[in-house]
Protein backbone atom coordinates (compact mmCIF):
# COMPACT_ATOMS: atom_id res chain seq x y z
CA UNK A 1 0.00 0.00 0.00
CA UNK A 2 1.33 3.44 -0.94
CA UNK A 3 0.89 6.97 0.43
CA UNK A 4 1.53 9.82 -1.97
CA UNK A 5 1.59 13.57 -1.33
CA UNK A 6 1.24 15.64 -4.52
CA UNK A 7 2.71 19.16 -4.27
CA UNK A 8 3.62 21.45 -7.16
CA UNK A 9 3.57 18.68 -9.75
CA UNK A 10 5.86 16.44 -7.67
CA UNK A 11 5.03 13.21 -5.88
CA UNK A 12 6.46 12.64 -2.42
CA UNK A 13 6.28 9.10 -1.10
CA UNK A 14 8.14 6.77 1.21
CA UNK A 15 6.56 8.23 4.35
CA UNK A 16 7.35 6.39 7.56
CA UNK A 17 4.20 7.40 9.43
CA UNK A 18 0.91 8.85 8.21
CA UNK A 19 -2.47 9.85 9.56
CA UNK A 20 -5.31 11.00 7.29
CA UNK A 21 -8.71 11.84 8.80
CA UNK A 22 -12.11 12.73 7.37
CA UNK A 23 -15.53 12.72 8.97
CA UNK A 24 -18.94 14.22 9.58
CA UNK A 25 -17.69 15.92 12.74
CA UNK A 26 -14.51 17.11 11.08
CA UNK A 27 -15.43 20.01 8.85
CA UNK A 28 -12.12 19.82 7.02
CA UNK A 29 -10.18 16.60 6.47
CA UNK A 30 -6.58 16.62 7.69
CA UNK A 31 -3.30 14.80 7.22
CA UNK A 32 -0.04 14.40 9.11
CA UNK A 33 2.95 12.79 7.40
CA UNK A 34 6.46 12.13 8.69
CA UNK A 35 9.68 10.93 7.09
CA UNK A 36 13.33 10.69 8.15
CA UNK A 37 16.50 11.76 6.38
CA UNK A 38 14.75 13.39 3.42
CA UNK A 39 14.98 17.20 3.43
CA UNK A 40 12.25 17.72 0.83
CA UNK A 41 11.53 21.30 -0.20
CA UNK A 42 7.82 21.41 0.63
CA UNK A 43 6.57 24.89 1.53
CA UNK A 44 3.69 25.88 3.84
CA UNK A 45 0.58 27.04 2.03
CA UNK A 46 1.24 24.98 -1.08
CA UNK A 47 -1.79 23.35 -2.77
CA UNK A 48 -1.63 19.59 -2.39
CA UNK A 49 -3.50 16.31 -2.47
CA UNK A 50 -3.09 12.97 -0.70
CA UNK A 51 -3.69 9.57 -2.27
CA UNK A 52 -3.80 6.12 -0.69
CA UNK A 53 -3.06 3.27 -3.10
CA UNK A 54 -3.56 5.70 -5.97
CA UNK A 55 -7.00 6.79 -4.70
CA UNK A 56 -7.30 10.47 -3.83
CA UNK A 57 -8.65 10.98 -0.30
CA UNK A 58 -7.95 14.67 0.35
CA UNK A 59 -7.36 17.88 -1.59
CA UNK A 60 -6.19 21.00 0.19
CA UNK A 61 -3.15 22.89 1.38
CA UNK A 62 0.01 22.26 3.38
CA UNK A 63 -0.48 24.02 6.73
CA UNK A 64 2.78 23.30 8.49
CA UNK A 65 6.24 22.05 7.58
CA UNK A 66 8.39 21.08 10.57
CA UNK A 67 11.96 19.90 9.86
CA UNK A 68 14.18 18.79 12.73
CA UNK A 69 17.59 17.23 13.24
CA UNK A 70 20.13 16.17 15.82
CA UNK A 71 23.55 14.58 15.68
CA UNK A 72 22.13 11.27 14.53
CA UNK A 73 19.10 11.98 12.38
CA UNK A 74 17.00 14.37 10.32
CA UNK A 75 13.25 14.26 10.00
CA UNK A 76 10.44 16.15 8.32
CA UNK A 77 6.80 16.42 9.42
CA UNK A 78 4.16 17.83 7.08
CA UNK A 79 0.61 18.67 8.13
CA UNK A 80 -2.28 19.98 6.10
CA UNK A 81 -6.02 20.22 5.70
CA UNK A 82 -8.75 20.12 3.08
CA UNK A 83 -9.53 23.24 1.03
CA UNK A 84 -12.67 23.59 3.18
CA UNK A 85 -10.36 24.69 6.01
CA UNK A 86 -10.48 28.17 4.46
CA UNK A 87 -14.19 28.31 5.32
CA UNK A 88 -13.42 27.18 8.87
CA UNK A 89 -10.63 29.72 9.44
CA UNK A 90 -11.89 32.85 7.70
CA UNK A 91 -14.65 35.39 8.28
CA UNK A 92 -17.86 35.45 6.27
CA UNK A 93 -18.26 38.41 3.94
CA UNK A 94 -21.21 39.37 1.74
CA UNK A 95 -22.39 42.69 0.34
CA UNK A 96 -24.96 44.18 2.67
CA UNK A 97 -24.18 41.69 5.42
CA UNK A 98 -27.38 39.67 5.07
CA UNK A 99 -29.29 37.23 2.85
CA UNK A 100 -33.02 37.32 2.16
CA UNK A 101 -35.15 34.49 0.78
CA UNK A 102 -32.20 32.21 -0.02
CA UNK A 103 -31.70 28.52 0.65
CA UNK A 104 -28.76 27.01 2.53
CA UNK A 105 -27.26 25.87 -0.77
CA UNK A 106 -27.48 29.36 -2.26
CA UNK A 107 -26.02 31.03 0.83
CA UNK A 108 -23.23 28.46 0.98
CA UNK A 109 -22.36 29.00 -2.69
CA UNK A 110 -22.25 32.78 -2.23
CA UNK A 111 -19.99 32.63 0.84
CA UNK A 112 -17.70 29.94 -0.61
CA UNK A 113 -17.26 31.61 -4.02
CA UNK A 114 -14.46 34.04 -2.99
CA UNK A 115 -12.44 31.03 -1.81
CA UNK A 116 -12.93 29.15 -5.07
CA UNK A 117 -14.71 26.31 -3.26
CA UNK A 118 -17.56 24.42 -4.90
CA UNK A 119 -20.64 23.49 -2.86
CA UNK A 120 -22.16 20.07 -3.52
CA UNK A 121 -24.57 17.56 -2.05
CA UNK A 122 -24.05 13.79 -2.12
CA UNK A 123 -27.79 13.14 -1.79
CA UNK A 124 -30.25 14.00 -4.60
CA UNK A 125 -33.03 14.82 -2.12
CA UNK A 126 -31.17 17.91 -0.92
CA UNK A 127 -28.97 18.65 -3.93
CA UNK A 128 -31.45 21.07 -5.51
CA UNK A 129 -31.24 23.65 -2.76
CA UNK A 130 -31.00 22.15 0.72
CA UNK A 131 -34.33 23.09 2.20
CA UNK A 132 -36.77 25.96 2.05
CA UNK A 133 -35.46 29.53 1.80
CA UNK A 134 -34.55 31.36 4.98
CA UNK A 135 -36.47 34.58 5.44
CA UNK A 136 -33.46 36.60 6.65
CA UNK A 137 -29.92 35.60 7.58
CA UNK A 138 -27.67 38.30 9.04
CA UNK A 139 -23.92 37.93 9.27
CA UNK A 140 -22.47 38.71 12.67
CA UNK A 141 -19.06 40.42 12.67
CA UNK A 142 -16.30 37.90 13.24
CA UNK A 143 -18.34 34.82 12.34
CA UNK A 144 -16.50 32.41 10.11
CA UNK A 145 -18.11 31.08 6.96
CA UNK A 146 -18.43 27.64 8.51
CA UNK A 147 -20.04 29.01 11.69
CA UNK A 148 -22.71 30.76 9.63
CA UNK A 149 -23.45 27.73 7.47
CA UNK A 150 -23.30 25.16 10.28
CA UNK A 151 -25.92 27.11 12.23
CA UNK A 152 -28.27 27.12 9.23
CA UNK A 153 -27.58 23.44 8.47
CA UNK A 154 -28.51 22.53 12.03
CA UNK A 155 -31.92 24.16 11.50
CA UNK A 156 -32.45 21.71 8.63
CA UNK A 157 -30.92 18.70 10.43
CA UNK A 158 -28.15 18.61 7.84
CA UNK A 159 -24.38 18.24 8.14
CA UNK A 160 -21.51 20.08 6.47
CA UNK A 161 -18.36 18.20 5.57
CA UNK A 162 -15.90 17.87 2.70
CA UNK A 163 -15.06 15.33 0.01
CA UNK A 164 -11.84 14.03 -1.50
CA UNK A 165 -11.79 16.90 -4.02
CA UNK A 166 -11.92 19.56 -1.29
CA UNK A 167 -15.51 20.63 -2.03
CA UNK A 168 -17.95 21.66 0.70
CA UNK A 169 -20.63 18.95 0.95
CA UNK A 170 -24.12 19.46 2.37
CA UNK A 171 -25.36 16.09 3.49
CA UNK A 172 -27.47 14.08 5.90
CA UNK A 173 -27.10 10.70 7.52
CA UNK A 174 -26.69 8.17 4.72
CA UNK A 175 -28.54 4.90 4.26
CA UNK A 176 -25.68 3.31 2.29
CA UNK A 177 -24.10 0.33 4.00
CA UNK A 178 -20.49 -0.67 4.36
CA UNK A 179 -19.58 -3.92 2.62
CA UNK A 180 -18.04 -5.41 5.76
CA UNK A 181 -19.40 -5.86 9.28
CA UNK A 182 -17.36 -4.98 12.35
CA UNK A 183 -16.96 -8.17 14.37
CA UNK A 184 -15.21 -8.67 17.68
CA UNK A 185 -14.53 -12.40 17.88
CA UNK A 186 -11.52 -13.66 15.96
CA UNK A 187 -13.04 -17.15 16.08
CA UNK A 188 -16.00 -15.83 14.10
CA UNK A 189 -13.77 -14.18 11.51
CA UNK A 190 -13.67 -10.92 13.43
CA UNK A 191 -11.77 -7.95 12.08
CA UNK A 192 -11.67 -5.65 15.15
CA UNK A 193 -8.16 -5.31 16.58
CA UNK A 194 -9.26 -3.03 19.41
CA UNK A 195 -12.38 -1.18 20.50
CA UNK A 196 -13.58 1.11 23.21
CA UNK A 197 -16.99 2.54 24.03
CA UNK A 198 -18.23 5.58 25.89
CA UNK A 199 -21.84 5.60 27.04
CA UNK A 200 -22.96 8.70 28.90
CA UNK A 201 -26.12 10.45 29.99
CA UNK A 202 -24.31 13.70 30.86
CA UNK A 203 -25.21 15.32 27.52
CA UNK A 204 -28.85 14.20 27.50
CA UNK A 205 -31.76 16.10 29.05
CA UNK A 206 -35.29 15.30 30.12
CA UNK A 207 -36.76 18.12 28.03
CA UNK A 208 -35.64 20.56 25.36
CA UNK A 209 -37.20 24.00 24.83
CA UNK A 210 -36.16 26.06 21.82
CA UNK A 211 -37.15 29.72 22.16
CA UNK A 212 -37.10 32.43 19.53
CA UNK A 213 -38.93 35.19 17.74
CA UNK A 214 -40.51 35.53 14.35
CA UNK A 215 -41.17 38.41 12.04
CA UNK A 216 -44.41 40.20 12.85
CA UNK A 217 -47.38 39.65 10.50
CA UNK A 218 -50.76 41.31 10.39
CA UNK A 219 -52.34 37.99 11.41
CA UNK A 220 -50.14 37.68 14.52
CA UNK A 221 -50.41 39.43 17.84
CA UNK A 222 -47.30 41.03 19.32
CA UNK A 223 -47.12 38.19 21.86
CA UNK A 224 -47.38 35.51 19.16
CA UNK A 225 -44.52 37.09 17.21
CA UNK A 226 -42.29 37.56 20.25
CA UNK A 227 -42.79 34.15 21.87
CA UNK A 228 -42.05 31.20 19.61
CA UNK A 229 -41.42 27.90 21.38
CA UNK A 230 -40.67 24.29 20.46
CA UNK A 231 -40.58 21.44 22.97
CA UNK A 232 -39.31 17.84 22.89
CA UNK A 233 -38.72 15.21 25.56
CA UNK A 234 -36.29 12.35 26.04
CA UNK A 235 -38.23 9.85 28.18
CA UNK A 236 -35.13 7.75 28.74
CA UNK A 237 -33.94 10.63 30.95
CA UNK A 238 -37.27 12.12 31.98
CA UNK A 239 -38.40 8.97 33.78
CA UNK A 240 -35.29 9.08 35.96
CA UNK A 241 -34.33 12.71 36.51
CA UNK A 242 -35.38 16.32 35.95
CA UNK A 243 -32.80 17.72 33.50
CA UNK A 244 -34.32 20.54 31.40
CA UNK A 245 -32.41 22.44 28.69
CA UNK A 246 -33.51 25.77 27.19
CA UNK A 247 -31.95 26.94 23.93
CA UNK A 248 -32.33 30.47 22.53
CA UNK A 249 -32.26 30.84 18.74
CA UNK A 250 -30.48 33.86 17.30
CA UNK A 251 -32.36 33.55 13.99
CA UNK A 252 -36.10 34.06 13.36
CA UNK A 253 -38.24 30.95 13.96
CA UNK A 254 -41.69 29.69 13.14
CA UNK A 255 -43.42 27.36 15.61
CA UNK A 256 -42.89 24.44 13.25
CA UNK A 257 -39.16 25.12 12.93
CA UNK A 258 -38.80 25.56 16.69
CA UNK A 259 -40.41 22.15 17.21
CA UNK A 260 -38.13 20.51 14.67
CA UNK A 261 -35.07 22.05 16.29
CA UNK A 262 -36.12 20.77 19.72
CA UNK A 263 -36.70 17.26 18.40
CA UNK A 264 -33.45 17.34 16.46
CA UNK A 265 -31.52 18.40 19.57
CA UNK A 266 -33.01 15.51 21.54
CA UNK A 267 -32.20 12.99 18.79
CA UNK A 268 -28.66 14.23 18.27
CA UNK A 269 -27.83 14.15 21.97
CA UNK A 270 -29.32 10.67 22.29
CA UNK A 271 -27.34 9.40 19.31
CA UNK A 272 -24.04 10.86 20.45
CA UNK A 273 -24.44 9.52 23.98
CA UNK A 274 -23.11 6.19 22.68
CA UNK A 275 -19.71 6.60 21.04
CA UNK A 276 -17.51 3.73 19.90
CA UNK A 277 -13.98 3.68 18.49
CA UNK A 278 -12.73 0.61 16.64
CA UNK A 279 -9.35 -0.19 15.12
CA UNK A 280 -9.09 -2.44 12.06
CA UNK A 281 -6.21 -3.95 10.12
CA UNK A 282 -5.52 -2.26 6.77
CA UNK A 283 -7.33 0.64 5.09
CA UNK A 284 -9.87 -1.31 3.12
CA UNK A 285 -12.99 -3.32 3.78
CA UNK A 286 -12.96 -7.06 3.39
CA UNK A 287 -11.65 -9.93 5.48
CA UNK A 288 -7.99 -8.90 5.54
CA UNK A 289 -8.30 -5.14 5.11
CA UNK A 290 -6.58 -5.04 1.72
CA UNK A 291 -9.01 -6.12 -0.99
CA UNK A 292 -12.22 -4.07 -0.66
CA UNK A 293 -13.23 -0.42 -0.82
CA UNK A 294 -11.58 2.13 1.42
CA UNK A 295 -13.52 2.70 4.62
CA UNK A 296 -15.36 6.03 4.31
CA UNK A 297 -17.47 8.20 6.61
CA UNK A 298 -21.28 8.34 6.49
CA UNK A 299 -22.03 4.67 5.91
CA UNK A 300 -23.89 2.22 8.13
CA UNK A 301 -21.90 -0.73 9.47
CA UNK A 302 -23.11 -3.65 11.55
CA UNK A 303 -21.25 -3.81 14.85
CA UNK A 304 -21.02 -7.08 16.78
CA UNK A 305 -19.10 -6.37 19.98
CA UNK A 306 -20.32 -8.48 22.93
CA UNK A 307 -17.74 -7.03 25.29
CA UNK A 308 -19.18 -3.58 24.61
CA UNK A 309 -22.71 -5.00 24.91
CA UNK A 310 -23.49 -3.86 21.37
CA UNK A 311 -25.02 -5.72 18.46
CA UNK A 312 -26.59 -3.15 16.18
CA UNK A 313 -26.13 -0.90 13.16
CA UNK A 314 -23.85 2.08 13.75
CA UNK A 315 -23.02 5.11 11.63
CA UNK A 316 -19.40 5.65 10.62
CA UNK A 317 -18.90 9.24 11.75
CA UNK A 318 -15.19 9.56 11.04
CA UNK A 319 -12.37 7.57 9.45
CA UNK A 320 -8.65 7.86 10.17
CA UNK A 321 -6.12 5.96 8.08
CA UNK A 322 -2.80 5.46 9.83
CA UNK A 323 0.56 3.85 9.22
CA UNK A 324 3.36 3.48 11.72
CA UNK A 325 4.83 0.94 14.10
CA UNK A 326 1.50 -0.91 14.22
CA UNK A 327 1.39 -1.22 10.44
CA UNK A 328 -1.50 0.03 8.32
CA UNK A 329 -4.70 0.50 10.30
CA UNK A 330 -8.09 2.18 10.06
CA UNK A 331 -9.68 3.84 13.06
CA UNK A 332 -13.44 4.31 12.88
CA UNK A 333 -15.52 6.60 15.08
CA UNK A 334 -19.07 5.25 15.37
CA UNK A 335 -22.32 6.66 16.72
CA UNK A 336 -25.97 5.71 16.70
CA UNK A 337 -27.45 6.77 13.32
CA UNK A 338 -30.04 8.88 15.17
CA UNK A 339 -27.31 11.40 15.94
CA UNK A 340 -27.37 12.56 12.31
CA UNK A 341 -30.84 11.55 11.15
CA UNK A 342 -32.92 14.51 9.87
CA UNK A 343 -36.10 12.49 10.49
CA UNK A 344 -35.81 11.00 14.01
CA UNK A 345 -37.33 7.54 14.39
CA UNK A 346 -40.58 6.90 16.25
CA UNK A 347 -38.77 5.61 19.33
CA UNK A 348 -35.22 6.38 20.35
CA UNK A 349 -34.98 3.97 23.25
CA UNK A 350 -36.90 1.37 25.21
CA UNK A 351 -38.49 3.98 27.47
CA UNK A 352 -41.04 4.95 24.84
CA UNK A 353 -41.75 7.32 22.00
CA UNK A 354 -40.43 10.83 22.60
CA UNK A 355 -41.82 12.13 19.32
CA UNK A 356 -45.45 10.95 19.43
CA UNK A 357 -46.85 14.12 20.97
CA UNK A 358 -44.91 16.28 18.51
CA UNK A 359 -45.15 14.11 15.41
CA UNK A 360 -47.09 16.74 13.49
CA UNK A 361 -45.32 20.03 12.97
CA UNK A 362 -47.25 23.11 13.98
CA UNK A 363 -48.28 24.80 10.75
CA UNK A 364 -46.46 28.00 9.91
CA UNK A 365 -48.95 30.76 10.52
Amino acid sequence: MTVELFVGGRIFEGWESIEVSRGLDRSAGSFALRVSDRPWGIRPGAPCSVALDGEKVLTGYVDTVAPSFDAKSHSLAVNGRSRVADLVDNSAEFAGGQFSGMTLGQIAAALAKPFGITVRSDQPAIASGAGAPFETVKLNPGETVFEVLEKLARHLSLVLTDNAQGDLVITAAARARADTALVESAAAGGNILAARGRFSVSGRHSSYRVLGQRKGLDSLTEKQAAQVEGIARDPGVAELRHRPLVLQSATPLTPGLAGRLARHEAAVRYGRAAAVEVTLRGWRQGANGTAGRLWVPNEIARLEAPRLALARDMLIVAVTYSMGKGGMQTHLSLARPEAYDPAPPAAIDAAGDPWAALRKDIADG
